[in-house]
């Protein structure tokens, strides 16, 4: 009833909803009314601010002081040298090391080719692309058929995994010919190389299936109990969330047999591999957590600020979403901040040498560090 009251007395259409809900609608507009015509007098004997209620979709987006200031269009002119000196004392970087450039559709995925430096993006879900930031229109799209949730590239072959389909497929990125698709079971996430094989874990089967990346024919197999979901690898080794046991099973690359498994904290989702440490999020408890190796230096886990956070590893380097951030962690440790455009992401990258690509909505892609 409450959502029925609020609808009606924002649209002002009070056909289909019941006698009780128009009236609590009308008295809720006249208490309304009343407030704006009366001032009330708090206790410290101030006036009470004014409001004003907007039409749908006509209410201003607010953006903090701090967060305009620091638009990377803006440090160039905002506080002069005080302002760039200071912040590229504070984030390790100069406003004037970042590269923008803008695309027509949202980019969703952001990957670094595993053989060279060469960065691809997929774009409104089905092109993929690669992204120049010195030459922007110089690359054209592939355009896939399915939609694709994951990209891993090799040179000039790219993979992708479609968790909607359930398909993974192989495309050469310089014709755009698909070699193959295979399909592996729907929910499907992001595929890893291992020791030649691609390896892909389905939740909704259950199964993690290796791949021959030459023409996609299963190499292994094995079930795996309580919902498996994502898959990073490092030395040899396999490591899988189990989202319904609050567990991380690790496993031998080349028999998929069972290593061990560890117990993580409620809800774990993502994983990914930052050189020999593994870490994995769980969403419930609201925690980045490292499982690799046993015995590691504190801090041992990181608090989530962002329920379902990108994370992006690569060559040592460990890439967080948060609130309007990005937490960057080096090889060595060393924990740095770095501030965002924009409050929400679409996708999220670290690169081997420790810049930070991010992706809007928009069509934006700001490359940072």
């Amino acid at each position: 009833n409450a959502i029925a009251v609020w609808s009606q007395t924002v649209t002002g259409v009070a056909d289909g909803y019941a006698e009780d809900v128009r009236q609590a609608a009308a008295s809720y507009a006249g208490y309304a009314r009343a407030g704006i015509q009366e001032a009330v007098l708090p206790v410290s004997g101030r006036p009470a601010p004014k409001y004003k209620v907007y039409q749908p979709g006509k209410a201003p987006v607010y953006r903090p002081a701090w967060r305009r200031l620091l638009h990377w269009r803006t440090l160039g002119w905002v506080g002069g040298s005080f302002t760039t000196v200071a912040f590229t004392a504070i984030f390790g970087f100069s406003p004037s090391s970042v590269q923008i450039i803008t695309a027509r559709d949202s980019v969703g995925l952001i990957a670094q080719d595993q053989a060279s430096q060469a960065i691809y993006g997929v774009f409104g879900g089905h092109g993929v692309q690669r992204i120049d930031f010195s030459a922007p229109t110089h690359y054209k799209a592939i355009d896939v058929r399915d939609p694709v949730s994951g990209l891993v590239v090799n040179g000039t072959a790219g993979y992708y995994a479609s968790a909607a389909t359930g398909h993974v497929g192989r495309v050469d990125l310089g014709t755009g010919h698909v070699a193959w698709v295979r399909s592996v079971g729907v929910g499907v996430r992001p595929p890893v190389f291992v020791d030649g094989r691609l390896a892909i874990v389905s939740p909704a089967t259950g199964d993690i299936v290796e791949l021959a990346p030459a023409n996609g024919h299963i190499l292994s197999h094995r079930s795996l109990r309580g919902t498996p979901n994502g898959i990073a690898e490092t030395a040899g080794r396999l490591y899988v969330p189990l989202v319904r046991r609050d567990q991380v099973a690790e496993l031998d690359a080349r028999t998929l047999a069972t290593v061990r498994t560890v117990g993580v904290p409620h809800g774990p989702w993502d994983i990914v591999a930052q050189g020999d440490r593994v870490w994995v999020t769980s969403l419930l408890a609201h925690v980045l957590t490292v499982i690799r190796p046993e015995r590691t230096p504190s801090p041992a886990a990181l608090w989530l600020s962002v329920q379902v956070p990108d994370i992006s590893a690569n060559a040592g380097w460990l890439a967080i979403q948060g609130m309007e951030w990005v937490t960057r962690i080096s090889p060595s440790g060393q924990v740095t901040r770095i501030p965002l455009a924009e409050p929400a992401i679409d996708s999220l990258l670290v690169l081997g040498n420790g810049k930070v690509i991010v992706g809007y909505q928009s069509g934006e892609i700001d490359q940072l560090g």
